[in-house]
């Protein structure tokens, strides 16, 4: 990539993730005329055509994914580069790429910035949003530095974890699975044999993400099939409908305490040789390549939601978002 700059690739890689020039062009708050001019100047340079032009759409090109891909690895070498001098200079400088699911990080991620903040305000956190599918192959193509994200099984990254949720069971109010509902004593909810749902619609998250993988497996586990209603990446949503009456639903039981006011549905959990351990992790791509600021970053998560109790979580993310420091 001879005589192309750190700021062109990122232009590059910009305009392959928004699609176009137009929505490129206001991430990066420049005018679009001058990063179309950028664009065109780089395929110049290089002798290469980087995109395919179909309507207002931009799409790689053969030469295009390898200019990405070497892209992608030079802006992890320079992130490197930096927490490598910021740890020379005791963290007063760095930046950490964070990767985390949507609605995970509407909560985490304010009180986990607010916390970094204040003790290391010279180090910058950037988040990325995306379903665990998308983070994994973040991971893997250093995109992010490091992801917090929901593991259901062994992955190929080392993960450190920070809390484990039991799954719950979304019924409406009157449902007649109701009646079926048995208790355990210490256990916050009842419980109930989900093969009784087995011809039941279901509301389930979008493919690739946690919750729609953890739905399948008990479905396998627990030998049934029942019908998919409707599709949703948005948890709330899931969690609306089914006390709407549209279908049954599952999330981890630390959803369960972010919804203000709590619609009014039965929640249940199910017997554990039908569920699917949920446990939220630090993920990463090699510990070896950990720097300082990523191993202080890795504590303050540890500290603040190591552990907890759903009820607790929950407790701690809404105390952040309604007292920012």
């Amino acid at each position: 990539m001879t005589n192309i700059s750190m700021r062109e690739i990122n232009y590059v890689l910009t305009v392959h993730n928004a699609g176009s020039i137009t929505k490129a062009a206001q991430v990066l708050y420049i005018a679009q005329p001058s990063l179309s001019q950028s664009i065109q100047k780089i395929e110049s340079t290089l002798g290469i055509q980087l995109f395919s032009r179909a309507g207002n759409r931009m799409k790689l090109t053969y030469a295009g994914e390898l200019f990405v891909e070497s892209g992608l690895k030079i802006l992890q070498i320079f992130r490197n580069l930096e927490n490598n001098f910021k740890d020379i200079s005791n963290l007063d400088a760095g930046r950490i790429v964070l990767g985390i699911p949507f609605y995970l990080g509407s909560y985490m991620f304010p009180c986990i910035s607010n916390i970094y903040r204040l003790k290391h305000p010279h180090v910058k956190i950037n988040p990325i949003e995306g379903s665990s599918t998308q983070l994994e192959e973040m991971i893997l193509n250093g995109t992010v530095d490091i992801a917090i994200m929901p593991v259901l099984k062994n992955i190929a990254f080392p993960q450190k974890p920070i809390f484990t949720s039991k799954i719950l069971l979304s019924l409406p109010l009157k449902h007649w699975l109701n009646e079926h509902l048995y208790y355990k004593p210490g256990e916050a909810f009842p419980y109930v044999d989900i093969r009784l749902a087995s011809n039941e619609p279901f509301i389930v998250g979008q493919p690739g993400q946690r919750i729609r993988q953890m739905t399948e497996i008990v479905f396998q586990k627990a030998g049934i099939d029942p019908p998919i209603v409707f599709e949703s990446k948005s948890i709330e949503t899931i969690k609306r409908m089914s006390a709407a009456g549209i279908g049954l639903a599952f999330m981890p039981e630390y959803y369960h305490n972010f919804f203000m006011p709590p619609w009014n549905a039965t929640y249940c959990y199910i017997e554990d040789e039908y569920s699917s351990a949920w446990t939220v992790s630090m993920v990463y791509q090699c510990e070896d390549d950990l720097s300082t600021t990523i191993r202080e970053f890795m504590n303050i998560v540890e500290e603040t939601f190591g552990g907890l109790r759903p009820t607790a979580f929950a407790q701690v993310a809404e105390n952040s978002l309604r007292n920012p420091l």
